[in-house]
């Protein structure tokens, strides 16, 4: 009778077991979407435009959003910051496409004074940098005064290609373009342009391998 016993509570602890754990993951689950479907219903309608189908996980910090256009069946990952920028002293105002599709990592942080586009299917790990922008110039000048100060340059707009991956820590700096079915490896900064089906790492990132031939 005691082992009887023993077996049965054993049986019924695993079985308890399931169901609370499956219990949990549906209200973990329920949780989810209601704070997601909240996120992006609050902020969507601020963009220029919000493609049907986009989410935005979590917080989202922008800047001018009315500038910021996202496609379909996007995702904007938890603690990214989307910013478009302009100044008295510019004659245009930053503007941001993202295509459909697109997943941002976590923790990255987007950010135009002149003009980002970014293709379709794109894919990033957690902190990545897309830039069009630096403070200061590079020629010395201003290097006294704090770079908060100085004034914010770009040399020209970030174009990123389809089906481009970018691993955790990629930096895309200003007047790059990335061509289609580009890997970027982690932490590599990206100075100049990358040719389509290529991988680039390194700092400055430079290609390793070519995937793929492209037709002239």
């Amino acid at each position: 009778m005691r082992n009887f016993i023993i077996r049965l509570l054993s049986v019924l602890g695993r079985f308890l077991g399931v169901i609370i754990q499956k219990t949990n993951r549906f209200l973990c689950d329920c949780k989810m979407a209601f704070c997601f479907n909240f996120n992006t219903s609050r902020q969507k309608n601020s963009f220029g435009s919000f493609g049907k189908g986009s989410i935005i996980y979590g917080h989202l910090t922008t800047e001018n959003p009315q500038n910021i256009f996202i496609g379909e069946n996007a995702i904007v990952q938890n603690h990214c910051m989307l910013e478009s920028w302009h100044f008295p002293y510019m004659e245009t105002k930053g503007e941001l496409r993202i295509g459909d599709n697109c997943n941002i990592g976590e923790f990255s942080h987007i950010t135009t004074i002149n003009k980002i586009v970014i293709g379709n299917n794109l894919l990033t790990g957690r902190f990545v940098l897309i830039t069009d922008n630096t403070h200061g110039k590079t020629d010395g000048e201003g290097l006294d005064s704090h770079p908060f100060d100085r004034e914010i340059l770009s040399k020209g707009p970030v174009i990123i290609g389809n089906n481009v991956w970018l691993a955790d820590k990629v930096s895309v700096m200003p007047g790059v373009t990335i061509g289609d079915g580009v890997i970027v490896a982690a932490n590599a900064v990206v100075t100049h342009d990358i040719p389509p089906y290529s991988i680039a790492a390194g700092n400055p990132a430079k290609v390793i391998k070519r995937m793929r031939k492209v037709e002239e």
